[in-house]
């Protein structure tokens, strides 16, 4: 009886492994592009999933589960509920579902024996390039090879009597059809899949030569998908992630150097805010709006370019409005509307207007936990350099380009589609793999402190 018990225990193991690998391959590869359902997979899985893992945590790792957590599910309840998606009550419920069971489901991946971490990097990246496999011959065979090369001189067109860049689309597999999406959209798979490539530092191919061919034909899909194109800025997203994985290779165990770029991370992300509070000042008093506006070069920085053009409207809205905890699309202010279809390009500035300023301080607050978590996962967890390496890889490849070509209006012929980042598939499966490198670090520092 006792055997058959265990037998059944093993079994519901390997079908949980099983379901997990599915979701997130119906996930990445966007099938359906059905996000509700997704939500629902995750939900149905993740459930599945703790009820494999709970009794494998004892209390010292649900202290510090809770402590990394906490901040996500908060997040999730702005992020579900902001104003932008006031009245949706049905969807907002299953994205706070959707965003939680796929973080969760991640943490508890950790704790299921048949589940392996680095075939679920694969599959993800195997059903992300089969999608942007289908997705580039369309487009070749529509557009042709180096399109917007081609049309750099003449790239408008006019279609339904509006005007449209053909530099800036190109076709793509959404559900069953194709549409012409936003090449800042795809741009995102394309930096995600080149990112398989920095991991064939740390596989031999005379020893591994079938982990060595998938992992370099996954990123040479995305990596050739952005040079047809060609999305030659996509590919600057690519530096910071081939830096970080020949680092690790050559000088992870060098103190110095991971100290130096401790503070270097750390200056940097201070900048940022420095630099983010003088925006907001900027945007809401007067006198120091003049003293910027009065200075050539703070002039420049501050209101004189591309960049920071979005933001600076999406911030004076927020706060001259009031629009605090999001904005509201059913707003009768004209001011509000126009600003509501503004692209700012980043994902964190977008959280503002869908969800507020609050909303904004959560993601940062979880930005400074996950880099120190990050750091800690790469030193002592005991997965292997190329599921530590492709994981944190994968997470900061998504993360910097949607910081600067996050788009909120992909499809080009649909006037009035918004897709918001925190609602996205491509983010579901990111909260997975960030769940995956969440747990094993933390346990195992507590267990040492226990054994101290």
């Amino acid at each position: 009886m006792t055997m058959k018990f265990i037998n059944k225990l093993k079994n519901l193991d390997s079908l949980t492994a099983f379901l997990i690998l599915e979701v997130l391959a119906v996930t990445s590869f966007s099938l359906g592009a059905v996000n509700a359902l997704f939500y629902c997979f995750g939900v149905v899985v993740s459930i599945f999933a703790v009820f494999q893992s709970y009794s494998k945590f004892d209390k010292s790792e649900f202290k510090s589960l809770m402590i990394f957590f906490v901040p996500m599910f908060v997040l999730s309840i702005f992020v579900s509920f902001g104003n932008l998606f006031k009245g949706q009550t049905l969807l907002n419920v299953l994205v706070l579902l959707g965003i939680n069971s796929f973080f969760i489901m991640g943490i508890s991946a950790n704790k299921i024996k048949s589940f392996n971490k680095e075939t679920c990097l694969i599959i993800i990246g195997v059903s992300m390039a089969l999608l942007v496999l289908i997705s580039m011959i369309y487009s070749w065979a529509n557009y042709g090879l180096f399109y917007a090369l081609i049309y750099k001189e003449t790239p408008i067109y006019y279609y339904d009597a509006n005007k449209y860049d053909i530099t800036k689309e190109g076709g793509w597999l959404m559900g069953f059809s194709m549409k012409e999406m936003s090449t800042l959209f795809t741009g995102a798979y394309g930096v995600i899949l080149s990112s398989y490539l920095t991991v064939l530092l740390f596989v031999n191919p005379k020893k591994e030569l079938k982990k060595f061919l998938i992992y370099l034909s996954v990123g040479l899909v995305g990596l050739i998908y952005l040079i047809s194109i060609p999305n030659l800025w996509a590919l600057v997203f690519i530096i910071p992630v081939i830096i970080f994985a020949a680092c690790y290779r050559f000088l992870k165990d060098n103190k110095i150097f991971v100290k130096t770029i401790k503070i270097v991370l750390l200056s940097i992300f201070c900048l940022l805010v420095i630099f983010f509070i003088l925006m907001i000042v900027n945007n809401i008093n007067s006198s120091f709006a003049e003293f910027i506006s009065s200075n050539v070069l703070l002039n420049r920085i501050f209101n004189g370019n591309r960049i920071v053009d979005g933001p600076n409207k999406i911030l004076k809205q927020a706060f001259i409005s009031y629009n605090l905890f999001g904005f509201n699309d059913s707003s009768l202010y004209y001011e509000t509307q126009q600003t509501i279809l503004v692209n700012t390009k980043m994902f964190e500035i977008e959280l503002i207007k869908e969800s507020g300023f609050f909303a904004f301080l959560i993601l940062l607050a979880m930005v400074v936990l996950y880099i120190v978590y990050g750091f800690n996962y790469l030193k002592k967890s005991e997965d292997s350099n190329v599921i530590k390496v492709l994981s944190i890889g994968i997470i900061l490849s998504y993360f910097i380009y949607s910081t600067f070509e996050n788009d909120i209006t992909p499809i080009v012929h649909e006037t009035g589609n918004y897709v918001s980042f925190f609602r996205s598939p491509l983010s579901m499966v990111m909260l997975f793999v960030l769940g995956t490198i969440f747990m094993p670090l933390f346990v195992k520092k507590e267990k040492k402190q226990n054994e101290k």
